[in-house]
């Protein structure tokens, strides 16, 4: 018995010497698992660090193109936009008693770009008359006048209209409308100095 004894004691120091091989083996590859996959995170990171520089240049460049930089836009897409005209006004169309289809009204009108506006000075015998604000969407200009220079129309208010039809020529139309709903409009033919 005492033979049975030492065997089955030899037989369990080997065997956890066996297991522990076993052990060492699964151990290794799990840290090379682990090391494996600490490289691919490593790789990922990267990548989206080059991804995270590559959105913000790209951030950078359309902000540079945005509303900071629209008057500049406006004034390269349309350099001739600026400048004097000469303005004939002819009333196609009225309900108003102190008007009448036919009149014919000459102005001077000072076109400019301010910021992401269009700003016309209406001047007739050398005198600011109208100040008039608006945008340009690449085929229209749209000007309002502003109220505090349109006070010969009783508190109403005036749209102007226009379209290029040839280099260093608008044409359109300006409608007024007033407070007791008389309306006026003319036609418009601007020529530019």
């Amino acid at each position: 018995m005492k033979l049975i004894l030492i065997v089955v004691a030899a037989i369990l120091l080997i065997t956890p010497g066996c297991n522990s091989d076993e052990r060492q083996q699964a151990l290794e590859q799990k840290e090379a698992e682990l090391n494996r996959r600490e490289q691919d995170l490593q790789l990922k990171n990267q990548a989206l660090d080059l991804k995270e520089e590559e959105l913000n240049r790209r951030e950078k460049a359309i902000d540079s193109m945005t509303p900071l930089n629209v008057a500049d836009t406006l004034a390269l897409l349309h350099p001739d936009l600026a400048g004097v005209y000469n303005v004939t006004m002819r009333c196609t169309q009225t309900n108003c008693p102190e008007s009448a289809v036919g009149d014919i009204k000459n102005e001077r009108w000072h076109f400019s770009i301010d910021s992401n506006r269009v700003v016309a000075r209406a001047m007739s015998a050398n005198q600011l008359v109208r100040l008039y604000t608006g945008t340009y969407t690449g085929t229209t200009i749209q000007l309002i006048a502003q109220a505090d220079t349109i006070s010969n129309l009783q508190a109403g208010n005036m749209i102007v209209r226009l379209q290029e039809t040839k280099k260093n020529q608008l044409t359109g139309q300006r409608e007024i409308t007033r407070q007791d709903n008389c309306r006026i409009i003319y036609d418009l033919e601007l020529q530019k100095q």
